[in-house]
């Protein structure tokens, strides 16, 4: 069709269109769309707009000339009319060439793949002859380092090194002789502030935590720096300072973004630290499920045999004694220990702890004279390792608690007594309220109300400053001001308060054992107190409930038997003593079994399934007496605290 005439244009318009205007490109009004239009744009636009030029010196000289460029175009060749540019003629090339082309691109591609696999292989092989340089050198530091440490010795004063004293030499020992390997001596020093966190000196773990990312940030080292974030934020949660947990995890993770391919140790130490957090701000469903994570990838990657295993584990431990799940606890400690003896540490720190931690758990659980057992083992098989002063804290703490609880009141006073100067030398807070506890207990069961209301009051104060500030610490505390209640002889003061005590707890909540278990206990008391025995069978049989739900057998715990005493005692003051009977018999297997034949509340259940029952019941109501042993003997119940298995700081390589 006529370039111009399509709009039915003739006669003088045609012409001056024709003069004047350029013709549009044929790819531009060719019919239909689409493919056509994208075969004629190009060399075919070109040849014909050059065949319609308004200058006859830019138009083809001849027919001839013109044939030729059409032929041009047909033989995949370059246009007169084309442009006139490299990449023009290389794709006209291209076109008459492919095959050819197609063969040398091919190969070309070929050398330039190897190529690029030869350098990557070349690049990784370099870096690969680093990392073996750096973790050779590393070897080689650490077991020097670790030799001159093991080899040194008091020095002038001939004294044996504590493990403290030689913690502090390695240090030393670091920072004089390392400090030109800034990588090396970081690490070094996180292991270090690790063993100092075993040994419950957190404020110096802190230091030496802050010092390791010091170097990191020196050397440039973005995993050293990671690594002693998440040590930092472990050691603040360990000691109950969640303020700059947030941000250091925070760093910690864009740090580990950063790093291409993080280790498993990394991820797992970051893990443990988020759980450890997560943990001390009440969120044990996310803490559990790190811990969780990191358990799997050790045991994916083959590395169970590690310390890290062995600590993640006794973390979840803790998670399920602080939820109450203690046949699973029991289980885990019983992993743990089982793991170290196939590893060959069956005589080390590490295996002492899992022990310590058995003793716990079985405390919780009632089993008060097998828990002190375990316990005395570990501490004589300890201090064949190591010094009395060096004794890690919550072996000393549990211990007090052990003899508290089975009536060895005045040891007990004593032990609590040099935890808190030790615990408050070495910054850890965790240990100085524990120890208050049992010298709140202790001192109340000797009938000394002044000091045992003094321990209550710095209890309450490191609370009011802001240490263990939750639910379960603040449970402990309304518990301990119903106890000194019930010594004073305020019966209804103390019911009060135990029953906001159970109205406060929740199914979801994250009570322990005796933090559930203590204000049934107390509500049953000062229900037979104030002559109300319906109100004390209804505590007594929830108090049992709780007790029998943790308990491994009918009578192997001392709380079943404390409970079923009470509930006897309530089922008698109803005039019931028919179905008291076997409720005390009961009783008395279960306490004998779990505290001894004279602890003083086999004692009393003995008396009451006796001739002595109807005396011991007499002075037991008396509402302005003083306690009798009997009323005093069931402190023991609310007394149990989980400030054993669930606050070790097992970042320690005994755990």
């Amino acid at each position: 069709r006529h370039p111009f005439a399509n709009d039915g244009q003739a006669g003088a318009d045609l012409i001056q269109s024709m003069l004047t205007e350029d013709p549009p490109l044929a790819s531009t009004v060719a019919e239909p769309a689409g493919r056509q239009r994208h075969a004629l744009a190009g060399d075919l636009d070109n040849i014909l707009g050059k065949a319609l030029k308004k200058d006859p010196a830019e138009r083809y000289a001849s027919v001839g000339a013109f044939a030729e460029d059409l032929r041009r175009f047909l033989r995949y060749e370059p246009v007169l009319a084309g442009p006139d540019s490299i990449p023009y003629r290389l794709g006209k090339f291209v076109r008459r060439h492919r095959g050819g082309v197609l063969a040398g691109a091919m190969m070309a591609l070929l050398l330039l793949a190897a190529t690029i696999v030869t350098s990557i292989q070349t690049v990784q092989a370099k870096r690969g002859w680093a990392a073996a340089q750096f973790e050779t050198r590393r070897a080689e530091s650490a077991n020097e380092f670790l030799n001159m440490l093991l080899q040194s010795d008091g020095g002038s004063t001939g004294k044996p090194l504590t493990a403290e004293d030689r913690l502090d030499r390695g240090v030393q020992m670091l920072e004089s002789q390392y400090r030109d390997d800034p990588a090396f001596a970081g690490r070094m020093l996180l292991q270090l502030a690790n063993q100092f966190r075993g040994q419950t000196n957190t404020v110096r773990a802190m230091a030496l935590d802050q010092r390791a990312y010091q170097l990191g940030v020196l050397a440039h080292d973005a995993e050293l720096m990671a690594l002693a974030q998440c040590a930092a934020a472990f050691s603040e949660a360990s000691a109950d300072r969640l303020e700059q947990t947030a941000a250091q995890l925070a760093e910690a993770e864009k740090l580990v973004v950063g790093i291409d391919s993080p280790s498993v140790m990394l991820r797992v130490d970051c893990a443990k630290a988020a759980a450890k957090v997560a943990s001390g701000q009440g969120r044990t469903v996310d803490a559990e499920k790190r811990l969780t994570e990191a358990r799997r990838l050790l045991e994916a990657s083959g590395q169970s045999y590690r310390a890290a295993y062995t600590t993640v584990l006794n973390e979840l431990g803790g998670l399920y004694v602080n939820t109450g799940r203690l046949r699973e606890a029991l289980a885990m400690t019983e992993l743990i220990g089982a793991t170290h003896e196939r590893f060959g540490r069956g005589a080390t720190a590490a295996r002492l702890t899992a022990l310590q931690n058995q003793s716990a758990v079985l405390a919780q659980m009632g089993e008060f004279q097998r828990s002190l057992h375990l316990l005395e083992e570990v501490r004589i098989r300890n201090r064949a390792m190591s010094t009395a002063a060096s004794e890690p804290l919550w072996y000393a703490v549990n211990h007090a608690k052990a003899l508290e609880t089975l009536d060895r009141y005045t040891e007990a006073l004593d032990e609590a007594r040099a935890v808190i100067a030790r615990a408050r030398t070495q910054g850890s807070t965790t240990w100085v309220t524990g120890a208050l506890i049992v010298s709140f207990y202790a001192n109340l069961h000797l009938h000394r109300l002044s000091d045992a209301d003094e321990a209550r009051q710095e209890f309450a104060s490191s609370l009011e400053h802001g240490a263990h500030a939750d639910s379960l610490w603040a449970g402990r505390l309304d518990r301990m001001r119903a106890e000194l209640a019930m010594e004073r002889g305020d019966f209804r003061g103390a019911l009060q308060v135990a029953r906001a005590g159970i109205a406060a707890q929740s199914p979801a909540g994250q009570l322990t054992i005796g933090g559930r278990m203590g204000p049934f206990m107390i509500a049953a008391r000062a229900s037979l107190r104030l002559a109300e025995p319906v109100e004390a069978e209804h505590y007594a049989r929830e108090a049992l409930r709780i007790a029998e739900s943790v308990a491994r057998g009918p009578d192997t715990s001392g709380d079943v038997g404390e409970a079923l005493l009470l509930l006897g005692e309530a089922q008698q003051a109803e005039g019931h003593g028919a179905e008291a009977q076997p409720n005390l018999e009961r009783a008395l297997r279960a306490l004998t079994n779990a505290a001894g034949a004279n602890h003083h509340l086999t004692q009393e259940a003995r008396l009451m399934t006796g001739t002595g029952r109807k005396r011991i019941s007499q002075g037991r109501f008396g509402i302005a007496s003083p306690l009798t042993t009997a009323g005093r003997a069931t402190n023991a119940a609310s007394a149990r605290v989980t400030f054993g298995y669930s606050a070790i700081p097992t970042s320690s390589p005994a755990s």
